[in-house]
Parts: C-alpha cells; structure tokens; sequence
C-alpha cells in the first residue's frame, strides 16, 4: 500500500491520492444518515412485532443497513470504483481528486453508466454489499451499546 500511495504521489501529485474522493464521501454520508434515519423505525417496527432486545437491536440494525446501502451506498461506490480504475489504469489520465472537477467526473461517470445498462448498472454488485453492510450494522447496533456502557457512555441503539 504504501508503495502503491509513493508511487501515484510521484506520477500524479496529491489529487492522485484523493481519486474518488467525491464518490466515498457521498457514498458515506449517504449510508450513514440513511442508516441512522431509519434506525428509530426499524426499531419500533420490530419492538411493535413483539420481539426482545437482542433480535429489535440485530434485526433494526440489519435493516438500516441494508437500507442505507441501496439507497445511497451502492450507486455511489460503484461509480467511485470507476473513476479510480479508469484513473489508475491510465498513466495519461488527469486526476482530479478535491475540486470541481472531481465533482463533474463522478457525474459524468453516473450518467454514462446509467445510459449504457441503466438503473441496474448502478447497482452491480447489491446482493453482496447490502448483505454485508446489512449484517455489518447489525453487529454494530448491538455492540455499540455494550461498548458505551463500558465506556460509562450514555448511548442507547435501541
């Protein structure tokens, strides 16, 4: 790795290092607000369902995260991926990193993926990253709160 980041530092300068930047950050907000957003209904829908703390924390947890990753997650990595192998593929290619400019690629990356194999061509690869992502938060829901009380934290997952 650190070969790697020497070597794209030297042949392309800083924005080489921050290729994709525009697609992990929309990637991650994204996820985590969609994430979050839905925690709360998938909590109550789950406690409404009659089931006990550790499913409602595994189950709701399950949920925002798959929720978060076909919302928002998934078309924003595909298309960060794109740009980074189109970038790292071709010693010819500007990279763009932190600008506007790295704004307008990912855009243009957007739309010709979705003009060549539509909404599908946005979501390559659903199945894996939003079962993952799904049982990813699933942990995270609830073990955030053990490690909190641990911590003396007052933060309740649900």
């Amino acid at each position: 790795m650190i070969g790697f980041m020497k070597h794209t530092y030297k042949t392309r300068g800083i924005s080489g290092l921050y290729s994709g930047w525009t697609g992990m950050q929309c990637r991650q907000s994204l996820f985590t607000g969609i994430y979050f957003g839905t925690l709360g209904f998938y909590r109550d829908r789950f406690k409404d369902a009659g089931c006990g703390p550790t499913l409602t924390k595994l189950g709701s947890g399950f949920c925002g995260g798959v929720t978060g990753a076909l919302a928002g997650n998934i078309p924003s990595d595909v298309v960060r991926s794109v740009v980074q192998k189109r970038v790292f593929s071709d010693p010819s290619r500007t990279a763009h990193g932190i600008s506007p400019r790295g704004i307008a690629e990912h855009l243009e990356v957007a739309g010709a993926i979705f003009q060549k194999n539509g909404i599908r061509g946005l979501y390559t690869g659903t199945l894996f990253k939003a079962t993952y992502l799904g049982f990813g938060m699933s942990l995270a829901t609830f073990l955030i709160p053990f490690f909190s009380d641990l911590m003396g934290i007052k933060y309740d997952m649900g």
